[in-house]
């Protein structure tokens, strides 16, 4: 919570209020590194690889197609054709600094 912009747990009106809280604007700086990665959420590289004949091995050992995750439009799915992919797994923070009643 201590990166929190509102410290106050009991301030947040839900619990999806409180899982997409604002942080301090200078908690979390974006690189600035050439070709640097920067992810928008907490979370650990699950799968990466290429993207071949538009197959994405993404989940479970399931392949997905780029097209199927860009809602069946193969327009959309072109461009990342022979690309590359990142699966991240949403990293679950346990909080200990606070009392939830």
């Amino acid at each position: 919570m201590n990166e929190a912009l509102e410290q106050d747990i009991n301030a947040f009106k839900s619990f999806n209020h409180f899982f997409t809280r604002e942080l301090n604007p200078d908690v979390r700086p974006l690189a600035t590194e050439r070709n640097a990665i920067v992810s928008p959420a907490d979370g650990v590289v699950s799968q990466a690889g290429n993207i071949t004949e538009g197959k994405i091995f993404q989940a479970k050992g399931k392949s997905y197609t780029a097209t199927d995750l860009l809602g069946g439009s193969l327009e959309r799915a072109e461009p990342f054709n022979n690309g590359l992919f990142t699966t991240i797994i949403f990293h679950l923070k346990i909080i200990t600094d606070c009392i939830c009643l």
